[in-house]
Parts: structure tokens; sequence; C-alpha cells
């Protein structure tokens, strides 16, 4: 299990398609024997407030700590 922040030019080329925001940075969850999966709200440095929905960042995180887990 591994989770990284990687920038548009490091997302493969279909991620590319799905993800079009070159300013936005990605969270990149790498579960081992399961795809690759990349998250991203698109928010800029400074749109960054208390009233964005970020909940998405603790389940994708739990959910690769959980495999890492069951992984050892």
């Amino acid at each position: 299990m591994n989770v990284t922040i990687v920038e548009y030019e490091d997302l493969p080329e279909e991620e590319k398609e799905n993800h079009p925001d070159r300013y936005a940075s990605y969270l990149k969850v790498e579960i081992y024997g399961e795809p690759t999966i990349y998250y991203s709200d698109a928010m800029e440095p400074e749109d960054v407030s208390f009233d964005r929905g970020l909940a998405w960042v603790k389940d994708a995180l739990l959910k690769a700590y959980k495999a890492g887990k069951e992984a050892v």
C-alpha cells in the first residue's frame, strides 16, 4: 500500500482524461492487488477553506491503511 501526492503531469494518460484539471494535485492510492485510484477535488491553494467537503480524504486513507494492515 502506498499513498502519495502527484501532479497532473505525473498521471497516466487515461487518468488525465478522467481528471482534466492541469493545476490540481492528486492523491494517488496504490493498494496491492487493486487498481491505482486517483482522488482530487481540484482545489487550488487559494480555495482552501473550512467549508469544503474533504471527507473523501479520510475515507481514501482509511481504505489504504486497512489494506496495508491486511497485507502484513
